[in-house]
């Protein structure tokens, strides 16, 4: 039976997660930073998809060391993230930290956003930067697995 996460979310009790974005990946890797479990902040799970504007040394051992669990999504057409996910996974299977971390081969930036089918276009600074990041946008295989991954990764570590 599928667990319904925001309800699960405002238990007393449950651990907490946090889901990352691009235009907004610190708070993801600043969650999964603190000590998982820790009474009154500590994260059990974070979830950081193609993050922008962290550094490379976010991915190393010295960086991660004490994290909680992450699942992470990339693109392998996103220039912006060139090796992230090999190096993000590397440092976790060092690190014994249980991890999902998984690049999809035909996607480019921001491949969770279907923001053009709810009406809502992107923002032209996104549009911008696409240019130079590679191709950007939705790309529906590759969403629909990684919102999958997403929820089994949460609902395995908010129990």
């Amino acid at each position: 039976m599928p667990v319904d996460l925001r309800v699960r979310l405002r238990e007393p009790g449950v651990a907490r997660r946090r889901n990352g974005r691009c235009d907004d990946p610190g708070p993801a890797w600043t969650a999964a930073r603190l000590p998982g479990g820790a009474p009154g902040h500590g994260f059990s799970a974070s979830s950081v998809n193609y993050g922008v504007g962290v550094g490379k040394d976010a991915c190393t051992e010295r960086f991660l060391a004490g994290v909680c669990p992450i699942v992470a999504s990339y693109g392998a057409r996103d220039r912006a993230n060139r090796k992230t996910a090999s190096r993000l996974g590397q440092a976790l299977q060092a690190l014994g930290v249980d991890h999902d971390v998984k690049e999809y081969p035909g996607a480019g930036h921001a491949f969770l956003n279907d923001h053009d089918s709810a009406g809502d276009p992107n923002p032209v600074i996104f549009v911008v930067m696409g240019k130079f990041a590679g191709p950007s946008g939705y790309h529906e295989p590759s969403a629909r697995d990684a919102r999958r991954r997403i929820v089994a990764f949460f609902s395995a570590h908010l129990r």
